[in-house]
């Protein structure tokens, strides 16, 4: 199972200090400490996050539409290597929501479907 968890920027500090951060936000905050890797491939649009503060659109659409978003090769790229990496380290995403509705649970449920994916073909190609 992967070792994915979720984070917000102002609670950074109370994590444990062995997790591997990965910022999932378009920008990286200049007030944020430097280091932390930065996957900016991995956050919604600016429209698609406009759509939903406005409130044009629910929640099951932003959901459709980021996934819809997460198929894109650089976004697929990169969460098909947290997938493969969480199986030995925890990442833990971060980004400025403090709790749900927040486009990082839409991403633990892709890295999961992922590895899951993954784990499925080598499965069947280790039966043949």
């Amino acid at each position: 199972m992967p070792n994915v968890e979720e984070g917000y920027f102002g609670n950074l500090k109370n994590y444990p200090e062995n997790d591997v951060f990965i910022v999932v936000s378009r920008y990286y905050p200049r007030w944020l400490r430097k280091g932390l890797i930065f996957q900016p491939e991995l956050a919604p649009s600016k429209e698609l996050l406009d759509y939903w503060k406005r409130g044009d659109i629910s929640w099951e659409e932003y959901e459709k539409q980021f996934r819809e978003e997460m198929k894109e090769e650089k976004a697929q790229e990169s969460i098909g290597g947290l997938a493969w990496a969480s199986q030995y380290d925890t990442f833990r995403l971060l980004c400025y929501e403090k709790n749900r509705p927040c486009h990082r649970f839409i991403l633990i449920d892709l890295i999961n479907e992922s590895l899951n994916e993954h784990n499925k073909i080598y499965e069947e190609n280790s039966e043949e």
